[in-house]
């Protein structure tokens, strides 16, 4: 028989060079699937100035323009798409892995066998990590900052060997030059990199130098990092002096500058308490920041934070434990100090994800450290898998390698676990795109416009330009309320709608003087959350028809209902409704109250509410003056693929703690009047309608394009959970089919299923017919159920075909 094999240095080769395109697929992979966010938009924008105006714009920043300046290089090459400015920090990501092998390398770690295995396990933790992956496709300094901090420390690392073993010799040159550029390049990337990496390894250098004398990881043999006299560490220390000095001296000339802006960086809340603040870190460093990503338990999370331990007391006695435990720790420690812990800071930890790779990757062969280690720990060193019948002989196979293989199972079933969720999320940034391709299909460049409450949103907003003008206010810091209003004026006065996208509100508009003069003088439409973006519609109150009521409706003693207006012309679905009301306050009120507007179809299912307090909140009733008129306005968006046909308009109040309504002459609500939709002109993109859980769902004549469910009148807060007795909405999204066949039947129903419940009905509801549909329409249905608090899993039915849609949110 034929027998290859490949010899070990080939198969170490093969295997890294694995591990390498595995972390460039990881990188590369949907590497514009998300949108560009915020801060990416800015990158963008200052890429494409001068040196010399990144420079400047850079020195009103709180970033060194270092970054800007390679981008700028970069995307010369590779031009400023999406992909080819986030391609720079894709490259940065793999090489980081690449770097982190060569560091394990220089790490102490008994035979050459173990060393590689080591390093291997190591990049394939980087290579899998969540965290890293996340950032490694973000226009932003972060993945080239960890890759810096990786090749400082691996510089570092070779130096002190070779500097014991050879002294100040030709061989240490490339490695000091390494550290001088690896040093030099971090302090001109972000001003972290100073507090954080560099002082990690002054703090490591100083220990291995003191503790130069002490016995390897590995079992007693002189650690080849440690100084044979006195004389070895002057000159390591000489040495080490003079690198930083040198890339001190780089950073010089903007020196001032940095100091300025870590001084002038405004203070910062992170979270309260200290054990969520250990969590958020535990979490970020398993799988990173995305928002739809597994929430870890506990016991995973401990689990996060034992291995390292565990593989820092491995090479507790060699230098190279010192530097990874100072990698590891300064980071958490500032952050803590700092009161950095909150989502918007956790990208700091990035710095130190390769040292926890790198701890992580050590634990295994603390059970294969030697005979004195295992009986210490009670463990044998090898595990039996196979044993031939009838001869006395086993195979046994070393527990370090089961332990490491468990490494890289639990590190792979964490990123096949996140990665998938953040590539399919649209949202995991901001999701500036999804907005833009909203505004293009529905907005108007003659009529419409679109209000940035902060104005750096112009950068990323510009890269997405849709052709409709934009206003970015508030125009200076502290806003300027009066010039601010009276910009919404002038700006506002010819326009149709408003889109308006609020972000980072605290610090941009504090006192909301965008929001509250909208909430004022126009209608709110429709709103979402898009990432950490709230997109809003606003309709400007053109064309309004005012009536009174023939009897004013007195809400309890304390307000009446004495005037209502809405808007004139046709109403289709994606249009606003406009209803504006007056209220007149017959008391003080001492408690805060919710106006809830609703559309209804013929069943009395809820299409569309709105609700909130008066005025869009600027007006709420606890500030309410005996008869002094109150204008409240509320736009209601009809969701797109409502039936047409006949609705009714109601107005309720209800107490914002309770949630119980407030009692008038008709009953609880006040009906203001009946409405008749038409088709719309136009289908939408389906990519802009909002869907919670949007999927095909095949049905053979037609398909299921999504749908939603959630507690009813709980459509706000889709996840809160629902007790059994309790209504569960569901909403479904059908398209028809195109062209329509031949034997398309006059009407097709459905069945709903929940626990022991059940319910049918037409697909729309019964006042829109298939018969009646058109060739692709999107169709919106709603249908309720109860819960009868057994099985909480929800079913639909259409014709003698199943699928599952889900498991509600339930309380059990």
């Amino acid at each position: 028989m034929l027998r290859m094999t490949a010899r070990p240095s080939q198969l170490r080769c093969a295997l890294f060079v694995f591990v390498l395109a595995l972390a460039a697929f990881l990188r590369f992979y949907c590497l514009t699937c998300s949108s560009l966010w915020h801060d990416e938009g800015n990158s963008w924008a200052v890429a494409q100035r001068s040196l010399e105006q990144i420079a400047r714009d850079a020195a009103a920043d709180i970033h060194p323009p270092g970054y800007y300046w390679m981008l700028k290089f970069w995307s010369g090459l590779f031009g400023f798409s999406a992909g080819g400015i986030r391609s720079l920090s894709a490259l940065s990501g793999i090489l980081t892995v690449a770097v982190v092998y060569k560091t394990a390398l220089e790490i102490t770690y008994g035979t050459e066998k173990k060393q590689h295995e080591f390093a291997l396990l190591a990049s394939f933790l980087a290579a899998v990590s969540p965290f890293q992956v996340f950032y490694s496709q973000e226009a932003r300094m972060y993945a080239l900052l960890a890759l810096e901090g990786t090749a400082l420390m691996w510089a570092l690392l070779a130096l002190r060997r070779r500097v014991a073993a050879q002294g100040l010799s030709s061989s240490i040159a490339g490695y000091a030059v390494l550290y001088l550029l690896a040093a030099a390049a971090g302090l001109w990337t972000h001003y972290i990199f100073g507090v954080l990496i560099l002082a990690a390894v002054g703090t490591a250098f100083l220990w291995c130098l003191r503790n130069s004398g002490q016995l390897s990881a590995d079992g007693g043999e002189t650690d080849s990092g440690t100084y044979r006299g006195a004389y070895d560490r002057w000159k390591a220390f000489g040495l080490f002096l003079i690198l930083n000095f040198l890339a001190f001296l780089s950073f010089l000339p903007w020196l001032p500058t940095g100091i300025d802006s870590l001084l002038s960086w405004p203070s910062q809340d992170g979270i309260a308490s200290s054990l969520e603040g250990l969590r958020v870190t535990l979490q970020t460093i398993a799988v990173g920041t995305v928002r739809t990503g597994p929430q870890l338990a506990w016991g995973w999370l401990l689990l996060v934070a034992l291995l390292p331990i565990c593989g820092l007391w491995q090479l507790r006695r060699s230098g190279a434990g010192a530097a990874l435990l100072s990698w590891l720790l300064l980071p958490v420690v500032v952050v803590f100090s700092f009161g950095l812990v909150n989502p918007s800071f956790m990208k700091f930890l990035l710095v130190l994800s390769p040292a926890w790779c790198l701890a992580v990757a050590a634990c295994p062969s603390l059970l294969a450290a030697g005979p004195e280690s295992t009986r210490l720990l009670g463990w044998r060193s090898s595990v039996r898998i196979h044993e031939r019948i009838g001869n006395a002989t086993a195979f046994r196979l070393p527990l370090a390698s089961v332990a490491t293989g468990s490494v890289a199972v639990m590190a792979a079933a964490l990123a096949a676990t996140a990665l998938p969720a953040y590539y399919s999320d649209t949202a995991a940034r901001d999701n500036y795109a999804g907005i833009a391709s909203t505004v293009a299909a529905l907005g108007d460049p003659d009529e419409d416009l679109v209000v940035l409450n902060a104005p750096g949103q112009a950068d990323v907003w510009r890269f997405y330009d849709v052709g409709i003008e934009y206003l970015p206010l508030p125009a200076e810091r502290p806003p300027d309320r009066a010039k601010t209003e009276g910009t919404l004026l002038e700006k506002t006065a010819d326009r149709r709608r408003i889109f308006a996208l609020f972000w980072a509100t605290e610090q941009s508009d504090q006192e909301r003087i965008v929001e509250n003069w909208l909430g004022r003088h126009a209608f709110k439409g429709w709103e979402s959350w898009q990432g950490n973006v709230r997109f809003a519609t606003y309709s400007m109150p053109k064309n309004l028809s005012c009536m009174a009521l023939e009897r004013p409706q007195v809400f309890e003693d304390f307000a009446e209902l004495a005037e209502f207006c809405l808007s004139e012309g046709p109403l289709a679905a994606g249009d606003t409704l406009m209803a504006g009301l007056r209220w007149r306050p017959l008391r003080t009120l001492d408690r805060r109250l919710k106006v809830s507007v609703q559309l209804l179809d013929s069943r009395e299912q809820v299409i569309v509410q709105r609700d909130g307090e008066p005025a869009g909140g600027s007006m709420p009733t606890t500030v309410w003056q005996k008869d002094e008129i109150v204008v409240d306005h509320h736009g209601l968006t009809v969701p797109f693929g409502t039936p047409s046909g006949d609705y009714r308009l109601i107005v309720a109040v209800y107490d914002a703690e309770t949630g119980s309504r407030i009692p008038v002459q008709s009953g609880d609500a006040v009906e203001l009047a009946r409405l008749e939709l038409i088709r719309p002109k136009q289908t939408v993109p389906v990519s802009i309608v909002p869907i919670q859980h949007r999927t095909i769902l095949d049905f053979g004549r037609l398909d299921a394009i999504g749908y939603d469910y959630h507690r009813k009148a709980f459509a706000h807060a889709p996840l809160t959970a629902i007790p059994a007795g309790e209504m569960v909405q569901v909403t479904l999204y059908w398209n028809a089919p195109s062209p329509l066949p031949s034997d398309w039947p006059e009407d097709m129903k459905m069945r709903l299923l929940l626990g022991d419940q059940s319910i049918e009905a037409p697909l729309a509801g019964g006042s829109y017919p298939t018969s009646q549909w058109r060739a692709g329409e999107l169709v919106r249905s709603t249908i309720e159920i109860r819960f009868d608090g057994s099985d909480p899993v929800l079913w639909l039915e259409v014709g003698d075909i199943r699928k599952r849609l889900g498991r509600i949110p339930y309380d059990g």
